[in-house]
């Protein structure tokens, strides 16, 4: 989701937000685990989310609240980007690169 949260931190004129993910994932989750086991192996399972209502996306944004506090009327703002992508493509495509980790020792 890191196209859509980097358009959202823009709209909403908000500091950028580290996620979980970020800090502990597939991409550094496995180094983290290096450290401490022998062995590490990472298995991916590509996948994407087709959002066709722009609501359910602005409530996963609105969910942040109090960590992120735009003013009130970037919210519109972000509703109405969603709407005009999904009008112009049908759908907003999110690439999702799901997997897990399995370490050992």
């Amino acid at each position: 989701m890191r196209e859509i949260n980097e358009a959202a931190w823009r709209i909403l004129d908000v500091p950028p937000r580290a996620t979980s993910a970020e800090r502990f994932g597939l991409e550094s989750g496995y180094e983290q685990l290096r450290a401490t086991f022998s062995q590490v192996e990472a298995r991916r399972y590509d996948s994407s989310l087709r959002v066709t209502e722009s609501g359910p996306l602005l409530e996963y944004f609105l969910s942040m609240r109090p960590l992120i506090d735009p003013e009130p009327g970037r919210w519109a703002a972000l509703r109405g980007y969603f709407a005009e992508l999904i009008a112009r493509d049908g759908e907003i495509v999110i690439p999702m690169d799901i997997g897990m980790l399995i370490a050992s020792k």
